[in-house]
């Protein structure tokens, strides 16, 4: 991720972080320069001297999707989309459901936006 994000400026840019029960990588986004972050996590988060990182739950983001339509500059995922579909966390048992994250995911991204997977 520290490489990924040295090669992709995110100054001044907006983004959204998909499955972070530790913020590691909300932490990597900021000192990269992010200027707002949205997190999607069943559990909340909170970092401690920030204001640019919001909690969202993903029911919440998928019930209100269409507001967030072509607004980020960017897209994280760690550790979190892979999981899709294996009914693994009460999701339905899907085969293509990793695919189906990441065809949601590029939605509500800009066009040009970055996804990091």
């Amino acid at each position: 991720m520290y490489h990924a994000l040295k090669n992709y400026p995110l100054n001044d840019k907006t983004g959204f972080i998909i499955g972070s029960q530790t913020p590691w990588v909300e932490v990597f986004a900021l000192l990269n320069g992010a200027k707002e972050i949205t997190t999607l996590e069943y559990q909340r988060i909170k970092i401690n001297g920030t204001d640019k990182v919001r909690y969202m739950h993903p029911i919440d983001f998928a019930k209100n999707w269409e507001t967030y339509k072509d607004g980020f500059d960017f897209a994280i995922s760690f550790s979190s989309i892979e999981h899709s579909g294996l009914g693994r966390y009460g999701d339905p048992i899907d085969p293509i459901g990793d695919l189906r994250e990441v065809w949601k995911t590029l939605c509500v991204l800009k066009k040009g936006g970055w996804y990091n997977c």
